[in-house]
């Protein structure tokens, strides 16, 4: 093929080159930059192996005078290793080659067996080699010092163009990877530019926040967050000294009462205009969680100490008689199922306790408050007919769902109604009100039951107290009901109440607003 030497013709490939390249598009402008050289210069054929970051060759475009474009992964190739190519490649040299067959750095191959003149270029980004480009003539000494000066300049940009391809793909997989990382860490996590804007927002933060990611990021934070907890957050932003790249703030949210040790991390220290991450940390949970851990020391090591020693104690008995072939008390028998009984309820409450602290956060879900009501009352209406209690239901019709765990709210309602199956007598009667008012649910269970006096009410939805009255000593349970009650509200941001008469009975209720997550 005859080239064109001219000065125009070298700066018009140059040019478009240079306007393909722009195209940034692998697949489209690098065989573009072989079909525009290749004819300049003279060549006959044209070959690009692209490299990956392992140097190891894993795509190869071919132009060749006259015959369709060839592009086709490959998994090695011998000139790679061996041939011309490679010793470009280790050389960080280019090659020019006047004559082949006397050149002993090119490896023939019988199917280019016409091949005479070769010139072979890296291609080198950055102290990175991302391919190398051969071009090659049937004709002898087909190529000069011009047209190599040509082809490093092509090869350049080429380099280019792959090397910050993979750069970006790299910065990208990084960026998706630590988003991920951010998304999933487990804590409330933010993160702010230099001005105070949400870039990102994890799901938990959105709980926290009362508002979707959607709607808060790329606004300010004190322009969209009206609440005190973060009000807090911009204050102590403003009067911390960021510079070390590294602050912790702690925070008190008065409307839930929960305490946040908020750690922000720079992401670059060096750069004042730079991100910060903010993640937040509930103190509260991990001191309930100590907490936790004492009273579950303590019932292991005494409330389920006594009627495990109970029921040992009848089982000793019961042995002994059965070896003197005595016959058996038949409430030795109801002593033991009376013992295990409560030991099997003191278990269950701390399973529910530890379960509720395992959830730190609440699932949100669309529920239905009157199925859930109904459900609860299925599942005590063995308990009730067994005592010959009475029960009346009060439900308005208008109550609408809300969003919430209904695992937790439904535990929060049997806590309450088996309190009151529990403390009322035989025969008597336990009334269930719901009703939905301004958005605010309200939950209510009145027994007949015997009431609680006056000066041991204080402490009613503390863990683990119960209150001491006559004829209750042997009534299962831990004293754990009210509290996670108690616990189950406050991460509804609902409230809990009472009203009691010793020997009057009682009224236990809470509330819930129904929009807390919208």
């Amino acid at each position: 093929m005859a080239k064109n030497t001219t000065i125009e013709a070298r700066y018009q490939a140059l040019l478009e080159i240079t306007n393909a390249i722009a195209v940034r598009d692998l697949n489209m402008s690098l065989p573009r930059v072989l079909q525009v050289i290749a004819p300049v210069i003279g060549a006959t054929k044209g070959v690009l192996f692209l490299l990956d970051r392992e140097q190891t060759p894993y795509r190869r475009f071919v132009v060749q005078h006259d015959t369709p474009l060839q592009t086709q992964p490959i998994a090695g190739s011998a000139v790679l290793e061996r041939g011309l190519a490679a010793w470009c490649l280790q050389n960080r040299e280019s090659a020019l080659i006047a004559d082949v067959r006397y050149d002993e750095r090119w490896l023939f191959d019988e199917t280019e067996a016409e091949i005479r003149s070769v010139l072979a270029i890296p291609c080198i980004y950055q102290e990175l080699v991302f391919g190398v480009m051969t071009l090659v003539s049937d004709q002898e000494d087909c190529f000069d010092t011009a047209d190599l000066t040509l082809a490093e300049a092509a090869a350049y940009q080429i380099a280019g163009l792959i090397g910050g391809a993979y750069f970006t793909d790299e910065l990208q997989a990084q960026q998706d990877q630590q988003r991920s990382i951010l998304q999933h860490i487990g804590e409330p996590l933010v993160v702010l530019n230099c001005e105070r804007r949400f870039k990102l927002i994890n799901q938990d933060a959105e709980r926290l926040l009362g508002q979707s990611a959607e709607r808060l990021l790329g606004q300010r934070l004190t322009a969209v967050v009206d609440r005190p907890l973060w009000h807090q957050l911009a204050a102590g932003l403003d009067t911390t000294d960021l510079s070390p790249g590294h602050a912790i703030l702690q925070l008190r949210d008065e409307e839930t009462s929960q305490d946040y040790r908020v750690h922000i991390v720079a992401m670059d220290p060096t750069d004042q205009m730079c991100d910060y991450v903010l993640v937040f940390i509930e103190e509260t949970a991990q001191q309930d969680l100590q907490q936790l851990k004492r009273h579950m020391m303590r019932i292991g090591s005494h409330d389920l100490k006594a009627p495990l020693h109970i029921a040992l104690g009848y089982i000793n008995m019961l042995q002994a008689d059965i070896a003197q072939g005595q016959t058996i008390e038949p409430t030795w028998i109801d002593e033991i199922s009376r013992a295990i009984g409560k030991m099997n309820k003191l278990v269950d409450e701390l399973l529910s306790e530890e379960r509720l602290e395992r959830e730190s956060r609440y699932r949100r879900e669309d529920i239905s408050l009157k199925a859930l009501i109904a459900s609860v009352v299925d599942e005590f209406e063995p308990m009730l007919k067994a005592r010959n209690q009475s029960l009346a239901l009060e439900i308005a019709a208008d109550i609408p769902t809300m969003s919430g765990d209904s695992h937790q709210i439904r535990e929060a309602m049997a806590h309450y109604l088996r309190n009151a199956v529990q403390y009322s007598p035989h025969g008597g009667t336990i009334t269930i009100r719901a009703t939905c008012e301004e958005d605010i649910f309200r939950f209510e269970v009145q027994d007949t039951g015997i009431g609680i006096p006056e000066d041991l009410q204080a402490n009613l939805f503390q863990p683990g107290y119960r209150a001491p009255r006559p004829g209750t000593e042997d009534m299962p349970g831990a004293g754990k009901g009210l509290s996670l009650v108690a616990e189950i509200c406050r991460r509804h941001k609902g409230k809990v109440w009472f009203e009691s008469q010793e020997n009057g009975g009682s009224t236990f209720g809470f509330s819930l607003p129904i929009g807390v997550n919208e």
